[in-house]
């Protein structure tokens, strides 16, 4: 499948389905660079709750603008307040442990329309944050292990917070649901398992000029693959032109430095 499929694929939220392609492995960048790095784990296997932490969190409007909170119970931050979240346990899907999640500790039955953010950590830790509506349920008000209470919160930042980390994730959700007519469609998680994290850098260019794009890469090659394409979905505009030049640059401080004309 090409690049082009590839790619419409993602957008709608499915799964790639065969072989993952990957051209660039831990193995190659340590050799590169010339030294195994402390951080890079050549033989990594990411084993939920074990080697890798996803968590799922909730950031959930109501029609006066309100963010639903809740009351942490933990003993390491009992009063404080945050927003639903917690890890998603061995096996578990990503929408169903933010649906669990909601459920415990605020008492709603939560329904999640779109992925805002995905956060990193380290390689280890993972956030997935989603938002949506309330289908149902009854909001928290007897304190257990999960939560103390929820409450809807016009406010949040003037709360006593267990961290102030989410105070950016409830501008996103805002900007999202306030969003024009030619924001981004609903993106969730697609249903596939992955034994590695790749990552893909795609460049489009859309300036109607020479539509020249210029490739400023390290020596020696870090992994770049060249494919020019002309995608169906851009009125089919002509192919970009490419050119490579290569630098003296040592791979740890400069990776690629794109230039358009």
């Amino acid at each position: 499948m090409d690049i082009e499929n590839h790619l419409r694929l993602i957008c709608d939220g499915k799964a790639i389905e065969g072989q993952t392609l990957c051209d660039y492995s831990l193995e190659d960048q340590n050799k590169e660079i010339g030294k195994k790095l402390d951080s890079v784990i050549t033989q990594f296997t990411p084993i939920c709750r074990k080697t890798v932490c996803y968590i799922a969190a909730a950031v959930i409007f109501n029609e006066k603008g309100e963010c639903l909170m809740m009351q942490e119970a933990k003993t390491s931050c009992a009063g404080l307040w945050y927003i639903p979240a917690g890890r998603v346990e061995p096996g578990e899907l990503f929408v169903n442990a933010v649906k669990r999640e909601v459920l415990e500790e605020t008492g709603h039955i939560f329904e999640p329309s779109t992925l805002i953010a995905v956060e990193n950590a380290d390689g280890s830790w993972y956030r997935f944050v989603f938002t949506g509506s309330v289908v149902g349920g009854k909001l928290k008000t007897t304190a257990d292990s999960e939560s103390l209470q929820a409450s809807w919160i016009a406010n949040p930042e003037q709360l006593s917070l267990r961290s102030h980390d989410i105070l950016p994730l409830l501008a996103k959700a805002k900007t999202y649901w306030e969003r024009s007519s030619d924001f981004h469609s609903h993106i969730m998680p697609a249903i596939k398992s992955h034994s590695r994290l790749l990552l893909r850098i795609v460049v489009i260019i859309k300036k109607k000029e020479k539509r020249c794009l210029f490739i400023l890469q390290p020596s020696p090659c870090l992994g770049l693959r060249e494919d020019c394409h002309s995608l169906t979905g851009l009125r089919n505009k002509p192919k970009a032109k490419y050119s490579r030049f290569y630098q003296t640059v040592h791979p740890s401080n400069v990776f690629l430095l794109f230039i358009y004309s």
